[in-house]
């Protein structure tokens, strides 16, 4: 099961709380982590909102060696996760999923397993980018629209 941000994230404290919680998936291990909350439930109000919100924050993100305490997101494991995650990325894309930022090996890295921070806006919780376990530095966005619509979507599939 992905685990995911549900709609009472919302309540209390703002588009700011989430995200900074959405931060730690990209921050975890590139992304490499069970119980990482990769997929991020917005009302449809809100969508557009925390789109350019975790947009300007995921584009900065700082990747490279983590030896290196200026990088935040480091490379993944192997070179056929990053292709499997980039392989999700663009099944995501084909299906309907607009890419906010990233996406791709960082132009700057010739060397490593590494893969820019990754943001989606997936139509549906049927999209690749959704329903699949990515297991990388990939955070996608779905917009429900009242709260039972949002607590569908953060039940097991």
């Amino acid at each position: 099961m992905r685990s995911c941000t549900c709609p009472d994230t919302f309540e209390g404290g703002g588009i700011g709380k989430v995200v900074q919680g959405v931060m730690t998936v990209f921050a975890s291990h590139a992304g490499q982590g069970c119980s990482l909350q990769t997929r991020l439930l917005v009302p449809e109000s809100k969508r557009a909102e925390v789109l350019d919100a975790l947009e300007k924050v995921v584009t900065g993100l700082p990747i490279g060696d983590p030896s290196d305490p200026a990088n935040l997101i480091g490379p993944l494991i192997t070179a056929a996760q990053r292709d499997r995650v980039d392989g999700i990325v663009s099944d995501a894309i084909s299906s309907g999923a607009k890419l906010v930022t990233g996406g791709r090996r960082p132009p700057q890295l010739e060397r490593g397993w590494f893969y820019e921070p990754t943001l989606l806006d997936a139509p549906s919780p049927d999209n690749p980018g959704a329903a699949r376990e990515i297991f990388g530095p990939v955070v996608t966005v779905l917009g429900y629209r009242g709260h039972r619509g949002g607590r569908r979507h953060c039940k097991p599939q």
